[in-house]
C-alpha cells in the first residue's frame, strides 16, 4: 500500500510505504537515506536493512549514554549533599 500527501503550502510530496512488504525492494535500490527525524537530517549509506541496523544501534548507544548520564547526576547530587553536610558539620559555631 503507497500513501501519499502533498503539501502545496510547502510543494513536498510525501510518500509512504508499508516496510515490511517493500524491504526487498527497497535492499535492491536503495544505497543512500537521509531521514528526518526530530527536526533534524541525518545522512546513511547503504541498503535499507543497513539504515534500520545502524538507527537501532544509535538508539541503543544514545539509551546508554541517556542512562550513564542520570548515574552521573545522581552521583553529583549525593556528593554535593556529602559535602554540604561536611560543611555544615566542620562550620558549626563551637560552645
Amino acid at each position: 500500500m503507497v500513501g501519499t500527501t502533498c503539501s502545496c503550502a510547502f510543494k513536498t510530496l510525501i510518500i509512504t510505504f508499508e516496510w515490511q512488504y517493500l524491504q526487498d525492494f527497497l535492499n535492491g535500490v536503495t544505497t543512500h537515506t537521509i531521514w528526518l527525524t526530530h527536526g533534524k537530517l541525518t545522512y546513511y549509506t547503504g541498503n535499507y536493512d543497513t539504515f534500520v541496523k545502524t538507527v537501532k544501534e544509535n538508539e541503543i548507544i544514545q539509551q546508554k549514554k541517556y542512562e550513564k548520564e542520570q548515574e552521573d547526576i545522581k552521583h553529583i547530587k549525593v556528593s554535593s549533599i556529602c559535602i554540604a553536610e561536611t560543611i555544615i558539620w566542620t562550620c558549626q559555631p563551637s560552645k
